[in-house]
């Protein structure tokens, strides 16, 4: 039922992340990539994506979402949460591997999309495809559960601003600390800059 529950509350905001990435492939095919920097450009911007949503969704899978109204005060959810006998931990954990799955599936998806559909996105690394998906879960698992810390004392729109800003911090840290390419999350996708 808590699986549920957490599924109901963050389906839209699953649609969401997940949209956007695949739109924005959607309209480079048109376009068409026809060199290795247009395919850098184009990983680059799904590295943003990769970091993007689970910040995004980790908040999700922690509160009790609020309608698509603007309104304060409690939701209509959290009568029915309350009296449950679930303890908060539970509760907690539940919410928190739902919105990991969730991150999970659209790292697969997405990543899936771009190595099928644009054979100069295969052409810039060498490792295969269950290699780059299983690297993007890992890495981004990092930026989930900070996200998840962030959104047990912040209130909704400060959890996503915050992450990325300690996550735009800590990415300009390891931008100038010489580590291995293995130590780096930022380098799942490849050595890839969002400058570009």
């Amino acid at each position: 039922m808590l699986w549920m529950k957490a599924w109901l509350e963050t389906r839209w905001r699953l649609l969401y992340v997940l949209g956007l990435p695949l739109a924005g492939l959607a309209l480079r095919l048109t376009g068409g990539v026809h060199s290795a920097e247009d395919a850098r450009k184009l990983v680059a911007w799904l590295s943003f994506f990769a970091i993007f949503s689970p910040i995004y969704l980790a908040g999700a899978g922690i509160r009790t979402q609020t309608g698509l109204q603007a309104t304060k005060g409690i939701h209509g959810s959290m009568y029915y949460t309350l009296p449950l006998p679930v303890s908060r931990f539970r509760l907690l954990s539940i919410r928190t591997a739902c919105g990991f799955l969730e991150t999970a599936a659209v790292d697969a998806l997405v990543l899936s999309s771009a190595w099928l559909c644009i054979p100069a996105v295969r052409m810039l690394g060498t490792v295969d495809l269950l290699q780059l998906i299983l690297a993007a879960i890992v890495c981004t698992a990092c930026f989930f559960f900070l996200s998840v810390l962030l959104a047990t004392f912040l209130t909704e729109s400060w959890q996503v601003f915050g992450g990325l800003f300690i996550v735009g911090l800590l990415w300009q840290v390891l931008d100038h600390v010489s580590l291995p390419a293995s130590a780096n999350v930022f380098q799942c996708l490849g050595p890839v800059r969002l400058r570009c």
